[in-house]
């Protein structure tokens, strides 16, 4: 829409995120929006705010039952944190973690990932990126700077995610050619779109 209503590339307008993020980034590591943004923490004020927008809490069906879910907030005891699921209002689910050692007042966790088999996938990211292999309490994951990647058991046939509600994920990458002919020797299939 931006592309065809304003003449403004898809390109550009991928810089001036990236910029904008850089930015945004570098300001909150130097304290600029200290007293301007709070830590979000998982409380009952959050989620009532979030069900008067009209989106639904689905925390319970969510969590394993052995965890408990109060309010619509639940207590992971096995990696010490309060844990809430809702829908957004393009059907992605998203999770608030409280996360008491913090040091910004938002940040990305990570990213959960299905997977049919889960093993295969978290070893692309680890041989691909040089992700650290690593687990996040019982989940399969692997980490990589300012992101966690956690892979589960899919329950059902895994479908692409171009054109749906979570359409891609954007790694930042100091040498994207050099990238880019690592990826075409390992066969990785790019998309290119107009």
């Amino acid at each position: 829409v931006v592309a065809k209503r304003y003449h403004i590339s898809r390109d550009a307008q991928d810089a001036y995120a990236l910029a904008s993020q850089q930015r945004l980034a570098r300001a909150q590591d130097e304290g600029l929006f200290q007293d301007e943004i709070a830590p979000i923490r998982v409380r009952r004020a959050v989620l009532d705010k979030v069900k008067a927008a009209g989106f639904p809490i689905v925390t319970r069906d969510e969590l394993p039952m052995q965890y408990e879910v109060k309010d619509g907030i639940g207590r992971v005891t096995d990696l010490d944190h309060d844990v809430a699921f809702v829908m957004g209002p393009d059907e992605t689910k998203v999770e608030f973690l409280e996360e008491k050692g913090m040091t910004r007042a938002i940040e990305l966790h990570h990213i959960h990932f299905a997977a049919l088999d889960v093993q295969a996938m978290k070893s692309w990211y680890v041989s691909t990126f040089n992700a650290r292999p690593a687990n996040r309490g019982p989940f399969e994951a692997a980490d990589l700077p300012g992101v966690n990647l956690t892979f589960s058991p899919a329950t059902a046939p895994v479908v692409g995610t171009a054109g749906r509600a979570l359409d891609h994920i954007g790694f930042e990458v100091r040498d994207l050619e050099d990238l880019c002919l690592q990826l075409d020797s390992m066969n990785v299939k790019f998309e290119h779109r107009a």
